[in-house]
């Protein structure tokens, strides 16, 4: 679509377009961890293959069961794949609540992270492995003061290992 065209479809209601499963459905950066940060193309069929293993592992380890709902949430930049494909997408395509901190206060304020688990009883959320090491170091004891954890099922991370350090 031109410019025009994106002006003339302005207020439309009810557009879409079909994509194809081949068509690209979005460009995201790598992180550069390993090699220097490059432009990665995902496809429609990647995306949605990525969205259905994530849910498919969630509810095989967890199934939802006597009508516990998934409900998720996530400190995650949104230009990261764990917070735009893990978290927001998933809980676009396979309904489920999300909250949604920002990352900085994420940083500033660990255990805002922790509160909203407990508050909002979610089921999953995840983070890096250093998140749960920052957590252990920057959050004094007193803060967790009525902390309920206790319907947080799967905690995820990204592809690094857990250090058991951060698990004690």
């Amino acid at each position: 679509l031109g410019l025009a065209d994106v002006r003339e479809l302005r207020g439309a209601r009810g557009f879409s377009a079909p994509a194809r499963h081949d068509e690209v459905a979005l460009i995201q950066h790598s992180s550069g961890t390993t090699g220097t940060p490059r432009p990665v193309r995902l496809t429609h069929r990647a995306v949605l293959a990525n969205l259905e293993a994530i849910r498919a592992r969630i509810l095989a380890a967890y199934p939802e069961e006597d009508g516990v709902e998934h409900a998720a949430v996530s400190w995650l930049p949104l230009y990261h794949d764990m917070g735009l494909i893990g978290c927001v997408l998933t809980s676009v395509a396979h309904p489920a609540d999300l909250t949604l901190i920002p990352p900085e206060l994420f940083v500033a304020r660990p255990y805002v992270w922790l509160r909203a688990i407990s508050s909002y009883r979610a089921t999953v959320s995840g983070a890096p492995n250093f998140a749960y090491s920052y957590c252990a170091e920057r959050i004094e004891p007193d803060t967790m003061t009525g902390l309920d954890l206790s319907a947080w099922r799967v905690a995820l991370t990204g592809a690094e290992p857990v250090a058991r350090s951060a698990l004690d």
